[in-house]
């Protein structure tokens, strides 16, 4: 799982990769930039990751068919969640929104006034699925 942070200036991340409850990776980076997009994965990251890169592609989506979690695609000025089995929704709240498994830590710690990148750091002292190194893209860096 993870904990992801998205603001009205960018998207946060753990690096925290498992399966099961086996730690594969603390070092991945679930929020990048794919072209002039900013990307950011919560679930199966490694599938939600190739399945972004295909859909913002404009490539065939039907080899993902079955993958659990959200992509959420920042492009120019709009943000989509793409949730395989729900497909693609507009996905633009008011504030800052926190998804993945350290979610509601994240976003207690931000209603005390921590920054994206604290809020993380918290959620992963209580969430077993979310720690390692913190990434960060600005929305600014694809436009």
């Amino acid at each position: 799982m993870t904990t992801l942070i998205i603001t009205e200036d960018g998207m946060w991340s753990d690096g925290r990769v498992t399966c099961g409850d086996e730690v594969q990776t603390d070092s991945y980076a679930k929020v990048f930039r794919y072209k002039d997009c900013v990307v950011g994965a919560t679930g199966a990251v490694y599938d939600l990751e190739a399945a972004a890169e295909v859909y913002i592609d404009g490539g065939d989506m039907s080899e993902f068919t079955d993958i659990s979690g959200s992509a959420f695609i920042y492009q120019g000025g709009i943000l989509r969640r793409l949730n395989i089995k729900d497909k693609v929704k507009l996905s633009r709240e008011q504030g800052v929104e926190c998804y993945g498994s350290g979610a509601q830590f994240a976003k207690a710690a931000m209603d005390f006034g921590k920054t994206p990148y604290e809020a993380i750091e918290y959620a992963g002292t209580r969430d077993i699925f979310t720690g390692g190194e913190i990434f960060n893209v600005m929305f600014s860096e694809a436009e």
